[in-house]
């Protein structure tokens, strides 16, 4: 079977599945071997399952050694006691009595000194004096389950051979061999670098430790590939010559050999990011620790090491599903935020290594996703990334490494410093433009599919939402997800009051969502005059349902969890039917806004109120309370004017005569 006919799916999870080979099947303990990969990314299932695959194979391997050893003492325990009968049944042959002539003389052999019994010969252990065996003479030890000790005679030496066959020829490594093994690979290789260290005339200066460093960095990268794709042939020959310091030789076809070189492939991934550490005098790895960073001789177990007090064998992968976790747990994403950060998470898991450690994450991978990130280009308009864009890819990561760093997680410190946005600070100036008053008489006047009532008339949010949006300078979704009773009166002025609260009337039972961006953002807005008495809006807002929404017809979208998903999409056709480009859309309409109040010398505090934005001033944020919608009302909204006559729109089917 091959290794992809391995992964199995069950439910959102794979698995490894593999049946027994036929010739172990009667004798192997399961009848499969099943057992989870505990990921549900495919591509990663796919990389775990070849991993899972040699040690799978491995087990077969060994439980076939087990069963043909166990053969091979029972045969050839019946062929020495063949053996052993036969020379039983054979009777020794009568000597000839003397005669009588010499019966007179001494016998000179009764005299002499017995003769010690001929004694079988030694057949010595060492491989090397295997040529000295005499034929007809083979020594069986610790052969299958170790029941055959002593050396025996066999007058059949090649058929002896056939009999055990590979079993001889075909050595084999357990797993804690090949750990042995990497082990003392790892811990000679460490005490060379210490031994360069302070084996000079000189201390290192710090050039050389950059340049020694900047080095250790591009072999870093060059092994990250082959550790991420769990290709091993790359350093086969480390494994042929770890195997040669002690005395073995391997085919490069047997299993054991390819799990000693995929172990030490990822080895020398761990070595080399451990001298990077070392070379900047940290030195809190396991191996800096004399009774574990010793060499072991084989046979002898590892020694177990202190056990760390923070977790620090919790791979990057697994640590941002953490992550995210975390974060919708807490309310603070939702499946919208999910899809939009998603992106910009895997492609520093794709440069970092998604089976890094969190504790082995270095600065030099970090530094690799920032200049990844520089790198990028615009999706519209295919030039270099803009700085906000930068920031907004850099500001996740920071938060993730954050996180990890309180979690415990062993991460070090100083990673996010590299993530900052390069070059001088220009001033923020945003992409999307202001509707202008030519540009509103295009839109709400001109336009067929607003003005010329073309709109399908179970669709009235679609005649509403947009003026609501450009008189109040609320967001898309804020003007979404309003319910009926959000439209009410405060200080006996009719408001739209912005929150985030489900009354019990509304019930979450029914599917209702609502949530605000900041603290700020939870506001009541006061109606523009043009809405209430020219527009007649409340009498809309009395024949929709008191206990539901106040558009029933937008639905919760799946993929952003937004209910201004199909608006914002409509009203995209529309501006560009219009003949606007991408510099202005629907929260143009929040920028007009904001214009209009600008140009008319409103107060800024004021306005930001009612947009909803933080008060950065602390005498006016922190100690005073929000302007009364009585103050909002004379200052700001009742002072709007557009420069454009929309009269025009009390002749729509969706104003009420």
């Amino acid at each position: 079977m091959s290794k992809m006919g391995r992964l199995v799916r069950r439910g959102n999870v794979y698995y490894h599945r593999a049946s027994i080979p036929a010739d172990i099947k009667d004798t192997y303990p399961k009848s499969e071997e099943t057992f989870s990969l505990r990921t549900r990314d495919y591509r990663e299932a796919v990389k775990l399952v070849r991993v899972a695959a040699v040690e799978v194979d491995l087990k077969f391997e060994e439980h076939r050694r087990k069963i043909a050893g166990q053969r091979l003492v029972q045969q050839a325990r019946a062929v020495v006691e063949a053996e052993q009968k036969a020379k039983a049944r054979v009777k020794p042959e009568e000597k000839p009595k003397p005669k009588n002539s010499e019966k007179a003389r001494p016998r000179a052999k009764e005299c002499e000194a017995p003769k010690a019994k001929p004694q079988a010969k030694a057949v010595s252990s060492n491989p090397q004096d295997g040529d000295k065996k005499t034929e007809g003479e083979f020594s069986l030890k610790s052969l299958g389950n170790g029941n055959i000790t002593s050396s025996h005679r066999f007058n059949d030496l090649p058929s002896i051979r056939m009999l055990l066959g590979d079993a001889l020829r075909m050595p084999e490594l357990t797993m804690d061999q090949i750990n042995q093994i990497v082990h003392n690979f790892i811990v000679r290789d460490l005490n060379e670098f210490e031994n360069w260290k302070i084996d000079r005339e000189r201390p290192l200066t710090e050039q050389e430790i950059d340049r020694y460093f900047d080095n250790l960095d591009v072999c870093d990268f060059v092994i990250m590939e082959p550790v991420n794709s769990s290709d091993y042939t790359q350093f086969q020959h480390v494994a042929k010559d770890e195997l040669k310091r002690i005395g073995l030789s391997l085919p490069t076809s047997s299993l054991s050999f390819k799990r000693l070189a995929w172990e030490l492939t990822k080895a020398i991934q761990k070595v080399n990011r451990i001298k990077m550490d070392r070379l900047h005098g940290r030195y809190g790895d396991q191996y800096a620790d004399p009774q574990y960073g010793s060499y072991l001789p084989m046979g002898e177990k590892k020694r177990k090491s202190k056990k760390p007090e923070v977790e620090t064998t919790i791979t990057m992968r697994k640590a941002v599903d953490k992550f995210t976790k975390h974060k919708v747990r807490t309310g603070a994403w939702n499946k919208g935020t999910i899809m939009d950060l998603n992106p910009k998470i895997e492609l520093f898991l794709q440069v970092v290594g998604e089976k890094t450690l969190v504790s082995e994450l270095t600065l030099p991978q970090v530094r690799r996703y920032a200049n990844k990130v520089y790198g990028l280009s615009g999706k519209t308009t295919g030039s270099k990334i803009t700085p906000k864009a930068i920031i907004n890819h850099f500001s996740i990561i920071k938060a993730l490494l954050t996180w990890l760093k309180g979690q415990g997680y062993g991460l070090r410190d100083g990673l996010k410093g590299v993530l900052v946005v390069e070059g001088k600070k220009r001033k923020h100036s945003s992409p999307i433009k202001a509707y202008t008053s030519q540009d509103l008489h295009k839109l709400f006047v001109e336009s067929r599919w607003y003005a010329q009532d073309l709109i399908n008339k179970r669709h009235p949010s679609k005649f509403w939402v947009p003026l609501l949006a450009l008189f109040t300078g609320a967001r898309l979704e804020e003007i979404a997800q309003l319910l009926t009773a959000d439209i009410r009166q405060v200080e006996g002025i009719w408001c739209m009051d912005i929150n985030n609260n489900l009354p019990p009337q509304a019930g979450k039972s029914r599917g209702l969502k609502k949530s605000v961006k900041t603290e700020a953002g939870e506001r009541k807005i006061p109606l523009h005059p043009f809405l209430l008495e020219d527009l007649q809006f409340l009498d809309y807002v009395q024949g929709v349902d008191p206990n539901g929404r106040l558009w029933p017809e937008l639905k919760l979208s799946t993929a952003k969890q937004k209910y201004s998903y199909a608006i914002g999409q409509w009203w995209s056709r529309l501006k560009k039917e219009a003949g606007f480009g991408n510099d202005k859309n629907f929260h143009s309409l929040r920028h007009t806004f904001t214009n209009c109040c600008k140009q008319s010398d409103i107060d800024r505090s004021k306005t930001k109120e009612v947009l909803g934005h933080e008060q950065q001033d602390i005498t006016w944020g922190t100690y005073a309370e929000k302007y009364s919608v009585k103050i909002l009302y004379a200052d700001v909204i009742s002072r709007i004017d557009f420069g454009v006559d929309l009269t025009s729109l009390k002749n729509s089917k969706f104003v009420k005569k």
